[in-house]
């Protein structure tokens, strides 16, 4: 897999994949959350009942993979100030109005040790 980052930094997905999956369990629709839920099936990891419960599941198996492949870092470590956070967000989501954007940057801040 290319590393755009370079070769001694982890692919950033490492560090946002499993909270973002965590906060799309609350935020996504529902659809959306069957979708990504049925990925537990692929896991040979069994249902929680639920597609939030079942998203929040998927997020600690990714979670475990990064812990495990040694790639779990913070957005300290890519040297990304705390106060570019929400002009991060406001990039990602197309601006800085959505319902949104408070979860996002507090999820950011979230994995950042200065936050």
């Amino acid at each position: 897999m290319n590393n755009i980052h370079g070769p001694d930094m982890p692919p950033s997905q490492c560090i946002t994949l499993a909270p973002v999956v965590v906060l799309k369990a609350d935020i996504a629709s529902q659809e959306d959350k069957e979708s990504t839920a049925a990925t537990l099936f692929y896991l040979r990891q069994p249902s929680t009942g639920s597609a939030e419960g079942d998203m929040r599941k998927l997020a600690a198996e990714i979670d475990g993979l990064v812990m495990r492949l040694g790639l779990k870092s913070n957005l300290a470590e890519y040297k990304v100030p705390v106060s570019d956070l929400p002009k991060i967000v406001g990039g990602a989501l197309g601006g800085m109005d959505g319902l949104d954007f408070p979860k996002v940057v507090n999820l950011l801040e979230g994995l950042h040790p200065d936050a």
